[in-house]
């Protein structure tokens, strides 16, 4: 499964670099939204979401993806 957020790039860094609430983010979380409309995905759970998500780092760094594509931040 390859899910993400449901944000443009920069919206999802604002509210990461601002403090923002992770439950903010975890309300756009696609995999939240499928298990709500999707019955085979309701029996699959997921504990809390107490860090900042991990994808996608510029390599060896702690910055949010500056390449063309700049990828949505996702757990």
């Amino acid at each position: 499964m390859n899910f993400r957020l449901d944000l443009e790039y920069q919206s999802a860094v604002s509210i990461i670099n601002n403090g923002g609430s992770l439950n903010l983010l975890w309300e756009y979380e696609q995999f939240t939204k499928a298990r709500k409309k999707n019955i085979e995905l309701q029996c699959l759970c997921e504990g809390p979401l107490t860090f900042q998500p991990t994808y996608k780092f510029d390599i060896k760094t702690d910055n949010w993806d500056s390449s063309k594509k700049q990828r949505t931040p996702s757990w």
